[in-house]
């Protein structure tokens, strides 16, 4: 009997001594930190945090698990991710909760909303169409004396600028003939200069300007 109680324990005890630390962040659709959520991690027995600020951080071995969030009274699911543990050390990922729509029964409010964004919608337009004639005014006149970009931070930062401030890094190698690794230095030493900010998705990284 001590055998077997000895024997449990050594196993118990083995399976965490590979072990690693996962944290990060849990950001909202518009990537402000998330407040007062709860984030499930699927070990056995499963680990919950009720996260005040966003961050959490489990202690887990090695292994590929699900993480959840959830809101503050746990009944509503907020988003999902999962991650695999291969050795030691810490891995950091960063959760960006899906857009949801808020419900709302005033139809005063419904209608409000509608109109504002068809007013919206009229404006975005107008200064699209203004912005696009512009655009190809100058297209037109520079067409013999085009600036080259050879700068490729230069060329980077105006694709982030041109996306409207936010783009996957998955989606910036599109348009470089760079290797990966390249792009990866680059992004690396423009967050460093603090001219972009990185945040990770689950395998990839959306690049914003600050």
């Amino acid at each position: 009997m001590r055998f077997s109680l000895l024997l449990i324990f050594i196993l118990l005890l083995s399976s965490y001594v590979s072990a690693a630390t996962l944290q990060g962040k849990v950001y909202t659709y518009d990537l402000e930190r998330a407040k007062n959520v709860v984030v499930e991690l699927s070990t056995t027995p499963q680990q919950r945090i009720v996260s005040t600020d966003g961050i959490y951080q489990f202690y887990v071995p090695l292994g590929k698990y699900d993480i959840t969030v959830y809101d503050q009274d746990n009944s509503q699911l907020l988003g999902n991710d999962n991650v695999t543990l291969t050795k030691e050390g810490t891995y950091t990922l960063d959760i960006i909760l899906p857009f949801k729509e808020k419900e709302h029964s005033s139809l005063a409010y419904i209608l409000g909303t509608l109109f504002i964004l068809f007013v919206a919608g009229l404006l975005l337009l107008h200064e699209k169409t203004h912005h696009f004639a512009e655009r190809l005014g100058k297209s037109l006149r520079l067409k013999k004396k085009l600036p080259v970009i050879t700068n490729d931070k230069e060329k980077l930062l105006t694709l982030i600028k041109e996306a409207g401030g936010r783009i996957t890094q998955k989606e910036l190698r599109k348009h470089f003939t760079l290797s990966e690794a390249k792009i990866s230095l680059l992004i690396t030493e423009l967050e460093h200069d603090n001219t972009i900010k990185k945040i990770k998705q689950g395998r990839g990284n959306i690049i914003i300007l600050p």
